[in-house]
């Protein structure tokens, strides 16, 4: 049967690197957690795949630039 034991010795850079990690979220606040987020939702981008349909602020301005098109631009 194999014990694990995670003793102090060996947790200890992992809480200093996690303290270090929050020590520096709390010195710059709002701009690290913003930088973050911003790096997250970039790299989400990438993977995400596009909609066949468009978002509906584009529908409208598509049914605008047809009928434009169509009344021939006059």
């Amino acid at each position: 049967m194999l014990f694990a034991y995670f003793g102090p010795d060996s947790l200890l850079p992992l809480t200093s690197g996690l303290a270090a990690l929050a020590g520096g979220c709390m010195l710059f606040g709002r701009t690290a957690i913003r930088l973050v987020h911003q790096c997250f939702r970039k790299s989400s981008r990438r993977f995400r795949t596009r909609s066949a349909v468009p978002p509906r602020h584009q529908i409208a301005r598509l049914r605008r630039s047809k009928t434009d098109a169509s009344s021939g631009g006059a």
